[in-house]
């Protein structure tokens, strides 16, 4: 199924940036700064969602170009780029990134071509279908895991090669009751926050 492997839906969309101005920049520099003020931690717009793997914007303006035989690709205008990563079906998680970010999404679609036509929650899942392009190639690293099975495979992980490190010396007695304690210590220990740069 396009945009979709496993569990995992690949999201993509290009929404076309306004000409103009806005408080002494163009739209796309204004976006820019937005886009770059957004923090990019456990405190991130995006990390509110509980399913969301992975969220990316960036404004483009023209494609690179690597010679022949590929062809020179033109832009008509600046593009923001929409690409992210979750658990499950589009239109809930459109509906679920709305309710945690609807202020922000005001904010960096205000800055693209005919968004003021689109009227809240409906309209913001209308305007992503409207300019969403499919995902033809998507390569999820856990397609069927959700993001609380991934963090805790991370906290894993970290924990364990910090022990690895810690017992190379050990004997077998000592690396056993170390080990024992160690699984027990994981047992208390919460998984990373969304967002987090664990």
């Amino acid at each position: 199924m396009p945009n979709k492997t496993g569990n995992a839906y690949g999201l993509t969309v290009l929404f076309p940036i306004k000409s103009g101005l806005v408080a002494n920049y163009d739209h796309k520099e204004a976006l820019r700064i937005f886009l770059a003020d957004l923090p990019r931690d456990e405190t991130s717009p995006f990390a509110r969602s509980a399913i969301t793997h992975f969220s990316r914007m960036v404004v483009v303006e023209k494609f690179g170009y690597n010679g022949e035989p590929s062809l020179v690709d033109d832009l008509k205008s600046p593009y923001l780029l929409w690409t992210a990563c979750f658990n499950g079906d589009l239109e809930p998680w459109l509906d679920l990134i709305w309710t945690d970010m609807s202020a922000e999404l005001k904010t960096i679609l205000g800055h693209c071509v005919a968004y003021e036509n689109y009227f809240g929650q409906q309209g913001f899942k209308n305007y992503v279908n409207r300019c969403q392009i499919e995902t033809s190639f998507l390569f999820a690293d856990y397609p069927d895991d959700t993001l609380e099975e991934v963090l805790e495979g991370l906290k894993l992980k970290k924990h364990f090669v910090d022990f690895m490190v810690d017992n190379q010396q050990s004997n077998a007695e000592t690396l056993k009751s170390n080990f024992m304690q160690w699984m027990e210590t994981m047992d208390n220990t919460p998984s990373p926050t969304p967002g987090s740069t664990y």
